[in-house]
């Protein structure tokens, strides 16, 4: 049984597909035991506010505002965690869609009728 954040859920499907247990391509880091045993220490639960010590004025009180957030200008990035998958292949070589030629492109193609003159 495993957790959230398995990777590259396309695996699993074609693994699936396959008849193959996607169990052993999976870290053990994803397992229920892995994160049953991150929190197994005993975390103490906060007191009631009547059992807190009194603040001390002579200290000061830190106010705590809430973070400055400044939208920025322009479209803003993607928060989503990119794969192997998501990486692009470098097109700098590309071709013309009507001779196949590399070195221009459809609009510049010397033997696309619209440009000849």
């Amino acid at each position: 049984m495993t957790l959230y954040h398995i990777p590259c859920a396309h695996l699993i499907a074609i693994l699936g597909l396959r008849r193959v247990a996607h169990e052993q391509f999976i870290s053990d880091y994803y397992t229920i035991s892995s994160y049953k045993s991150t929190y197994t220490p005993c975390f103490h639960a906060i007191s009631d506010i009547t059992c807190w010590q009194p603040l001390n004025p002579a200290r000061g009180i830190i106010e705590l505002l809430p973070p400055n957030l400044i939208r920025r200008s322009g479209r803003p990035q993607s928060r989503r965690y990119k794969y192997t998958m998501d990486e692009t292949v470098d097109r700098s070589n590309k071709k013309c869609g009507i001779c196949k030629e590399i070195g221009h492109y459809r609009g510049t193609c010397p033997k696309n009728p619209e440009n000849i003159r």
